[in-house]
């Protein structure tokens, strides 16, 4: 049942904006990255920075406890910003 809910809001999304992969939007900081709770990415940026880990993240916003689609986007999100938090660490 949740897989068809997912499917509708993908296809009412695409309908509304036939762009929408193109979009303009992607990856910046009001990019939607859980369409079943509506978590941006900013949001999920600053819970990391507060030293969160995805499954804190998840409990906290609700992304990923829906359909599960986001889970490998905001998983790489949360790796990059890791990343970035280690080359700032080490003088980089």
């Amino acid at each position: 049942m949740m897989s068809q809910c997912y499917n509708l809001v993908i296809s009412a999304n695409y309908e509304s904006n036939p762009n929408i992969m193109n979009s303009q939007h992607a990856n910046t900081a009001d990019e939607v990255m859980c369409n079943c709770s509506g978590t941006k990415r900013n949001h999920i940026q600053k819970l990391f920075e507060q030293g969160l880990d995805i499954d804190a993240i998840s409990r906290n916003t609700g992304a990923i406890s829906g359909c599960g689609g986001c889970e490998w986007d905001i998983a790489e999100f949360l790796e990059e910003l890791a990343q970035k938090e280690k080359v700032k660490e080490q003088g980089g």
